[in-house]
């Protein structure tokens, strides 16, 4: 294995050695490590949601299977910027690393664009965050007929023997 002697590979490595030695996330050496991590909360959700999207740029047919096709470096930013912990059917807390219960999902489902048209569907806007276990649970419903299944699940669950 050979390590580059470029100024910036030596400085990088560096600088990720001193996060490292005091705790600091190794991605952006700025926040603390998240707990048995070497990256910061911040970090991971940037990751994961790269990861949601499989690639950078590109179309997806380059790059293999691909959430969402005509993705763009925008729709990456739109989607970090809406997580904050919650499922968007239930409020139930989710993660993204460790227990790694956050998933995206379709509010309108890709197999409605013929009612609803691509550009809403296909769109940041109608991808939300949920738990894994309700994206399956949710399948191919609209998030408003999801949330008035939930509504009558849980109603009926609060009120019985």
């Amino acid at each position: 294995m050979t390590l580059s002697c470029h100024p910036a590979t030596v400085s990088n490595r560096k600088r990720r050695q001193e996060a490292k030695a005091n705790g600091m996330c190794q991605t952006c050496c700025v926040r603390p490590a998240a707990l048995d991590r070497v990256t910061c909360h911040h970090c991971l959700t940037h990751t994961s949601i790269q990861n949601y999207f499989k690639h950078k740029r590109g179309p997806a047919s380059v790059h293999g299977s691909c959430f969402v096709e005509g993705y763009s470096p925008e729709w990456m930013r739109a989607m970090f910027n809406k997580f904050n912990g919650r499922c968007f059917y239930t409020n139930a807390i989710i993660e993204i690393g460790g227990e790694e219960t956050a998933a995206i999902t379709f509010d309108i489902p890709r197999r409605l664009v013929a009612v609803y048209g691509e550009a809403k569907v296909i769109h940041h806007e109608n991808l939300v965050w949920c738990h894994r276990a309700v994206k399956r649970f949710k399948g191919q419903l609209t998030g408003d007929d999801f949330k008035r299944l939930w509504k009558d699940l849980t109603f009926d669950q609060a009120n019985s023997p």
